[in-house]
Parts: C-alpha cells; structure tokens; sequence
C-alpha cells in the first residue's frame, strides 16, 4: 500500500474529467504517501471491520468538505469510486448520506486478510451500511477476481440489500488473468466505464455518449 500513488491513477482521473467532472485522487491514510499511519489496523484478533471502514470514510468525507471550498467544485452533485479497499470506503461514506452524494460505484470492492479469513466480517460490514445507505450505487466485479469471487460478493449484495442498500452489481466476465486488476487495465476500463456511463444517464448526470465522441 505505502507503494501507490495519485499519478497511478492518472488514466481513470482523465476518463472522468472528459465526461465533465472534477476529478479528485484520494490517498487515504496509510496509502502511498498520505500524512499519519492508517487509522485503525487490520488484526486477525478482530472480528468487526466496521472501525477500519469508518475511518477510510472519515478521510472520504474530509476530502468532501476540502474540495467544497473550490469555486469550480459542485457540491450538489458528487460521484465515489473506490477500487478494492476504497469500493468498501465508498460504500461507508454512502452510509453516511452526506449532502450531494448523487451516486458510488464500487469496483472490486472489499478488504481481505492473508493470513486470517474476513469474509464474514465483511459481509456483516455490507450489511451495516445497507440499513444507513440511501445512495444508488453500482457494484462492478470480475468472475475471475481471486481477491472476492462470484460467490462472495453476492454474499455481500444480499446482505446489503436486506439491510435495505440500493445496489447494481455487475459481474463482469474473466478480465486478463486477474479480475481484480481490472480497474486499472486499459481492457478492464473499457468494460466498467461503460457501465458507469450507464449509470450516469439513468440519473441524468453528466457523462457523454457515443454520438458525442463518434
């Protein structure tokens, strides 16, 4: 994690900002070279991941009210999108409902231990924010995504749902040899900005259109 930084996601930055938005990289604490440690640790003797996704939305929601003071910042219609650990983040801020958050897209979206086994700590975590959440969001997965597979992640949409979250998922077809990659391929956003695009005129927000760039 201390190895990301902003300029990695230049490319997914650009495809927003030709569809007419503001584009802002996050790096949350104990991410590449954010300020301070990560908020809360990951430990095998935990059983709730509630507090870790708390604190990435903490660092969400201040990055909300930062960029607000922009004068070409719009604050009445604002769009998450979080990768892996972030998909999780985005998901805790949506259960938030902070003013302005029209929409989050989950890409890959979950936290995972390798040496000690979350799944169900992260289908509850899912569950918690569906009863909160009243933001539309849009959870885009690969079938061969090794982090989180098919089977899980519907663990994780069901229970979102149950708790009464509004969410889309999209299962992707195998994408490159990892799914959970497919975020930053070239492949792989030509598969997931489409579905965002589909997204974004279903709530008439911008986004463009093949008429527009044919």
């Amino acid at each position: 994690m201390s190895d990301q930084h902003p300029k990695d996601n230049v490319k997914q930055a650009r495809d927003l900002a030709r569809r007419g938005w503001l584009s802002v990289l996050v790096m949350r604490r104990g991410f590449g070279a954010s300020d301070g440690p990560m908020p809360v640790q990951l430990t095998c003797a935990g059983t709730s991941l509630l507090e870790r996704f708390e604190g990435d939305a903490d660092d969400l929601e201040a990055t909300l009210s930062t960029i607000a003071q922009r004068p070409d910042a719009d604050t009445t219609r604002v769009i998450a999108i979080g990768v892996s650990a972030g998909g999780a983040a985005v998901t805790a801020l949506s259960a938030r409902n902070p003013p302005g958050l029209a929409a989050v897209i989950n890409v890959s979206g979950g936290l995972r231990s390798e040496s000690c086994p979350k799944e169900d700590a992260l289908v509850s975590a899912f569950r918690s924010y569906g009863t909160k959440s009243h933001v539309p969001s849009l959870w885009i997965y690969a079938k061969n995504d090794s982090f989180f597979g098919p089977e899980l992640v519907e663990r994780m949409r069901a229970a979102f749902l149950e708790g009464g979250g509004d969410a889309k998922l999209v299962m992707l077809e195998p994408e490159g040899k990892e799914g959970h990659a497919m975020f930053g391929t070239t492949s792989g956003r030509m598969k997931w900005l489409p579905e965002m695009d589909s997204l974004l005129r279903f709530l008439k927000l911008p986004t463009w259109t093949n008429a527009d760039v044919s």
